[in-house]
């Protein structure tokens, strides 16, 4: 009998202990599934975060070169800009003079817009001449390195004069003394 005793002891034994191996592999299995699920996910997230990478230099990029375009027009803009009405109307009698064209009249500026540091104004001009010389006069104004508004330009034209208003982008001058301090 005591035989028999052993025998079912050890048997029952080694059904624990194979209920206990079993619930050892089976928890492995299941942590090795969930390092492999795990394992998976950061190399997901890895290449996400490369891809988000990736698009934030382009982003990064792109806003430099836009930033450098946007320095470029401003730049531009400054130098095709003058700083008061005197200077415009200089202009515009250097380029009657050299176009043969006699100036008899001179305007008031008007305002056609104001933003931020700079506005553009419009002056009335009234020329003596031919057509000739009106076409040069027009094409100086037009290969002038200053900028010389014609958007909306309005001319009349009689037997010997026109009168032409043009525009200029003028600086204004309290915001240049501000940026000066």
């Amino acid at each position: 009998m005591e035989l028999n005793r052993n025998k079912y002891t050890l048997l029952f034994l080694s059904v624990v202990l194979l209920i206990f191996l079993f619930q050892k592999y089976e928890r492995r299995t299941e942590l090795k599934n969930n390092y492999n699920i795990l394992l998976n996910e950061k190399n997901e997230l890895k290449e996400k975060l490369r891809h988000v990478n990736e698009e934030n230099s382009q982003k990064k990029t792109e806003s430099e070169e836009q930033l450098k375009t946007i320095n470029n027009i401003t730049l531009n803009l400054n130098s095709s800009t003058l700083k008061n009405e005197t200077e415009f109307k200089k202009i515009i009698y250097l380029f009657s003079e050299e176009s043969g064209l006699d100036l008899r009249e001179i305007g008031k500026a008007e305002y056609i817009w104001k933003k931020e540091s700079y506005s553009l104004k419009y002056i009335f001009f009234t020329f003596e001449g031919d057509l000739a010389g009106m076409t040069k006069f027009l094409y100086f104004i037009n290969k002038s390195k200053v900028y010389i508004d014609m958007t909306k330009s309005y001319i009349e034209l009689t037997r010997d004069s026109f009168k032409i208003s043009l525009g200029y982008l003028e600086k204004n001058s309290n915001l240049m003394k501000e940026e000066k301090k």
